[in-house]
């Protein structure tokens, strides 16, 4: 039987039915959420963590205890826009869902974009599970072209996924600020969520990189120090006026504040730059994802290794990508992995709890009492001494 996410004992069988036809859920109690992760073909190897002991990685434990909600209603069609940790967010939703993909896929990039990019195709590239999972293809059953993704489920929810997608993304090209706002006016997303994408000059450095792809960080960072708007200094509460007002001159920012209206767009920070609390960006809401990372978790160290470390307290100013699974190097791992056994050394991270951030703030009525979406709503238009009061 599947296993409902949100459902409660409580419901009779009639709604718990209804419940399922009109949210997905993962596909079987056989495969929980941390090996869904770790072996479902979704998570860059990048993304995913090796660790001695997942003690290491504080708060683990108690966050696994959740009945998770990464459950879709058919009515979502979500655009996640951002960098890599942006796709991290992603990854934590399409796993447990995975075998609810359809082939049946509709495209959110329009035909002119893909007579100007080129067709999409199915993803399947190297780079996916845990170290030692067997095969370590990525199979996202998706319309997958140089980091655009699409996801249909079977229910009818889609996600269009944006992440490190150089025509979509570098502000420097004419031709991918008009294929953005294209994008925006040829869909109507349920929402849409914006994390800050890398400047210009991580486009640059990219190309002169080649086929490596792996970046010299001083080259990849703008006049004042600053990649993906966040400052060269720690990213506390004093620096959220520096990296907002970035953001707000951001072209895409721009675009998607003028084409969408204000309940569909949310502004997405990264975790490693404080947000005063009761923030608001040009009329729209703004999610922290830092309170879940703080003093939680482990980020990812060495991603040729993909060994994982304990999140740095406090994490602001850290470049560092959280760990969207974390799981025990021996030989109960390997049994696990080849056994596909739910019970084994594997923790789900900090990441997957983020993504149940995202859907509660589409989706208010999946959000937990207290509410983990801690999601500001009170706008900023006088002075801002009183906003630097608290943190998320």
């Amino acid at each position: 039987m599947a296993l409902l996410l949100g459902a409660t004992p409580l419901l009779a069988a009639a709604p718990r039915r209804q419940w399922a036809d009109r949210h997905l859920a993962l596909s079987s109690e056989a495969q929980s959420l941390p090996m869904a992760l770790a072996t479902g073909g979704t998570v860059q190897q990048e993304h995913t963590c090796l660790v001695d002991s997942t003690s290491s990685c504080p708060g683990l434990v108690e966050i696994n205890r959740r009945t998770w909600r990464l459950d879709l209603p058919p009515s979502a069609d979500l655009l996640l826009y951002g960098p890599s940790f942006m796709s991290e967010i992603v990854s934590s939703i399409v796993a447990p869902n995975a075998e609810e993909l359809t082939p049946n896929i509709t495209s959110a990039v329009s035909y002119v974009q893909e007579q100007r990019f080129g067709q999409a195709a199915s993803a399947g590239w190297a780079g996916c599970n845990v170290p030692g999972g067997g095969d370590a293809t990525c199979r996202l059953s998706g319309a997958c072209r140089d980091g655009v993704c699409t996801y249909t489920f079977r229910n009818g929810a889609r996600i269009t996924a944006v992440t490190n997608a150089e025509e979509l993304q570098d502000p420097g090209s004419q031709t991918s600020r008009d294929a953005f706002a294209e994008l925006l006016r040829a869909n109507s997303f349920s929402h849409v969520f914006f994390m800050m994408p890398h400047g210009q000059e991580y486009w640059v450095e990219s190309a002169a990189a080649g086929h490596s792809r792996r970046n010299d960080p001083a080259k990849i960072n703008d006049a004042r120090g600053r990649n993906m708007c966040l400052p060269s200094v720690a990213g506390t509460v004093a620096t959220w006026d520096e990296y907002s007002a970035c953001i707000s001159e951001s072209i895409y920012w721009q675009a998607a504040h003028r084409l969408l209206r204000s309940d569909r767009l949310t502004l997405v920070v990264p975790w490693m730059q404080a947000v005063p609390s009761d923030s608001r960006l040009s009329g729209h809401a703004v999610l922290s994802t830092a309170r879940t990372a703080i003093g939680r978790g482990c980020g990812i160290c060495d991603p040729a290794t993909s060994a994982g470390c304990t999140t740095p307290n406090p994490i602001f100013g850290h470049l560092l990508h959280q760990c969207v699974v974390v799981c025990e190097r021996g030989r109960a791992l390997n049994a696990s992995l080849a056994a596909r056994r739910p019970g084994g050394p594997c923790l789900a991270g900090t990441v997957p709890v983020m993504a149940e951030q995202l859907l509660a703030a589409a989706y208010p009525e999946m959000a937990r009492d207290p509410s983990p979406a801690q999601v500001t709503r009170v706008d900023h238009t006088a002075p801002r001494t009183a906003s630097l009061k608290g943190t998320l």
